[in-house]
């Protein structure tokens, strides 16, 4: 029988009374569901099927990368369930979306215990160059975008006088903006055009000024992906209309140290600065053109709703542990270090109150951010590479998280530092990609 035929045959069932049986499956079922035909793919998108129970809605917990440390350690609730001493094959996590990390050389899901590896990166590209897309809701496939950095020229002088001034002084990004994207249904990568819709983010000359190259911090929400560009600006996806928006910084703040993440409203962030002082800022979406709107400020010398969160740095103990991946702890070690530890509630009021401040606590100018909680508007922050803190930005309530500092840390160098941090949302319903394995 042909495909046509089927779909046929399938059609011969109401899309009302289909949808309510599909309805009635487990998530797992309709997603194979999805795959049957054209026709079921297009009901199951078109009514959101897929969606429910789907996507991931619980923080297990926060991966942090250590420099000087092989594996990152899984910073989370002692009573959280995670398969295996780490499942993180042969690198360290690039990035992080709805379950499934982006390694260096693959794509891994440890909730569903598959593995895929990526194929070599196009000519001109680097492994921080990747952006990762995973939406359950939408597809059970995933995709990696590679974002280039603007054509890097040393010497201005010496290309102007070689006949590259055009080069300069075009526009960056252009437009259109062609990406490399890898996609777990091909295999491979492919190029995709994107159109700018409004200005540019200025020259490539304007690029060259203080330009890092640290990678392109992402975060995706709702159909959109948002990459921090160039240390100068934050570039908005459209994956559903193949088209790009350009959204400028918070006009008081330096893009280098900006924090980006999403949390239960949107896209936020956020800066600390030397001095204590902690802004966030959401994006608001509603406005044209698209710009930040400062959501939360605290910080030294400002009013009690306003409250300096140096005072409660010196705090150590909370309830959170480390997975000690870096260590020799064994399974029965850390099942005793839980049993030791509450567990958390972001809800529960066992959190240091700002307003009562003891004036013979140590001053500790700066924090550190690790990242947003994905469904709370809460702000997981850090001292030094040993505190770890939840801030929460409606109360101005300040948690003690626990102990961040790996072991075999005390031995390193003192100047080591966490290099990257991203939180943890485990989805075990994401299916394995043909060119996958098992882990």
């Amino acid at each position: 029988m042909s495909q046509h035929e089927e779909e046929g045959l399938m059609r011969l069932l109401p899309d009302d009374v289909l949808a309510d049986v599909l309805g009635r499956a487990v998530p797992r079922d309709v997603a194979t569901a999805r795959r049957v035909c054209r026709a079921w793919r297009a009901l199951i998108d078109g009514r959101g099927l897929l969606r429910r129970d789907l996507v991931p809605r619980s923080l297990a917990g926060l991966f942090i990368s250590y420099d000087g440390l092989h594996f990152p350690e899984l910073f989370h609730r002692p009573s959280m369930e995670f398969a295996g001493p780490y499942m993180l094959p042969w690198s360290r996590p690039r990035g992080h979306c709805n379950g499934v990390l982006l390694l260096y050389d693959g794509l891994l899901n440890p909730a569903a215990q598959w593995w895929a590896p990526l194929p070599e990166l196009p000519p001109g590209h680097f492994t921080n160059d990747m952006c990762l897309v995973f939406d359950p809701a939408v597809s059970p496939h995933c995709e990696v975008f590679l974002f280039p950095c603007s054509p890097h020229i040393r010497d201005n002088r010496r290309h102007v006088e070689s006949g590259a001034l055009p080069l300069l002084e075009s526009e960056w990004p252009p437009s259109p903006f062609m990406l490399n994207v890898f996609s777990t249904v091909t295999g491979e990568w492919r190029e995709r055009s994107f159109s700018r819709e409004g200005a540019s983010a200025g020259t490539v000359a304007d690029m060259q000024k203080d330009q890092r190259w640290d990678g392109h911090p992402s975060v995706y929400w709702r159909g959109a992906l948002y990459v921090y560009c160039e240390d100068k600006f934050v570039m908005r996806i459209s994956l559903s209309n193949n088209t790009y928006q350009i959204i400028q910084p918070p006009c008081e703040i330096e893009m280098c140290e900006f924090h980006l993440g999403k949390s239960e409203k949107g896209v936020y962030c956020a800066l600390s600065d030397d001095e204590g002082q902690l802004r966030v800022w959401i994006l608001d979406e509603s406005r044209s053109p698209i710009e930040w709107v400062l959501k939360h400020e605290s910080g030294r010398g400002m009013s009690a709703s306003r409250p300096d969160l140096s005072y409660f740095a010196h705090q150590v103990n909370g309830p959170w542990i480390l997975s000690y991946a870096n260590s020799r702890k064994g399974d029965d070690d850390i099942e005793a270090l839980a049993q030791q530890e509450s567990e958390w509630n972001s809800d529960d009021e066992d959190v240091l109150n700002t307003e009562d401040r003891d004036q013979n606590h140590q001053y500790i100018k700066s924090f550190g951010i690790l990242g947003f909680h994905p469904y709370k508007e809460i702000i997981f922050l850090h001292k030094s590479v040993d505190r770890g803190f939840a801030y929460h930005l409606n109360t101005s309530k300040l948690e003690r998280l626990g102990n961040i500092c790996p072991i075999p840390y005390c031995n390193l160098d003192p100047y080591c530092c966490i290099q990257s941090c991203f939180p943890y949302t485990p989805c075990k319903m994401a299916e394995l990609p043909s060119s996958g394995s098992q882990v």
